[in-house]
């Protein structure tokens, strides 16, 4: 009967572990939520798994100390195996430390530009000053027109500087609305990412054909300009009169 009991505990416990390691893919996933937020919300997501993995461990040896001696052997060799899933889930969960380097990064460039920033920003590396990319960079909608000038300052001042790839992705997103940044939906911030974002953009917006089209689509569009009437001369106002 305890064995029962405790092993339809251990059930739920794993059921809640799963749906923890489920969250933070779900968390790390979500180009809407801000870096801060995620960092906060994967600190506390990895600590209740970290807490709930500490359970299951305590639930097993509970369950073995219950069984038969020739069950036993059986019992740990199935217990291992299903917590190898979590001791697994729980080391590809690097991405806290990356959102962490990125969110130090960015507090230097806000401290270049003389605003707060985290106070354990100070003590992490970053880039050198001269690296850093400008706060003023243009935004892009997704108007096919705009692509070029906007990748052309985006590529000055970020793509071809000294920053990780995962610090690029971050900037790139933060200057994307719209369909741009949508079409980026389900890329997550890493150094493969970044290469694939821009493989994505420039394949929807580098494309000579479309960008001519959407020219000839706005000056087709242009507002047609009405004629100035002009006043008669003063000679025919004096011959029509006599």
């Amino acid at each position: 009967m305890a064995e029962a009991r405790l092993t339809a505990t251990r059930g739920g416990n794993r059921g809640a572990a799963t749906r923890l390691i489920n969250r933070i893919n779900t968390i790390v996933a979500d180009v809407a939520t801000t870096r801060a937020q995620k960092i906060h919300e994967l600190q506390d997501k990895i600590e209740s798994l970290e807490e709930k993995m500490a359970t299951i461990a305590n639930i097993d040896n509970a369950i073995q100390d219950e069984l038969d001696p020739e069950d036993v052997q059986a019992e740990i060799e199935a217990a291992d195996t299903n917590n190898q899933t979590y001791r697994d889930a729980r080391a590809g969960f690097f991405q806290l430390k990356t959102l962490q380097d990125e969110e130090a990064a960015a507090n230097a460039i806000l401290a270049l530009a003389g605003a707060p920033i985290v106070p354990a920003a100070a003590a992490i590396p970053g880039p050198s000053a001269s690296m850093l990319p400008k706060l003023d960079l243009p935004t892009f909608k997704g108007d096919i027109l705009q692509w070029s000038s906007f990748w052309d300052v985006f590529e000055s001042e970020v793509d071809s500087k000294g920053y990780g790839g995962a610090t690029k992705f971050n900037f790139l997103i933060s200057k994307l609305e719209g369909e741009a940044k949508a079409s980026l939906l389900g890329l997550t911030s890493s150094n493969d990412n970044y290469t694939k974002a821009k493989d994505i953009l420039r394949l929807r917006y580098s494309q000579p054909r479309k960008v001519i089209t959407a020219h000839y689509k706005a000056l087709i569009n242009l507002p047609v300009s009405k004629p100035l009437e002009r006043p008669l001369p003063s000679t025919a106002i004096s011959s029509s009169v006599s």
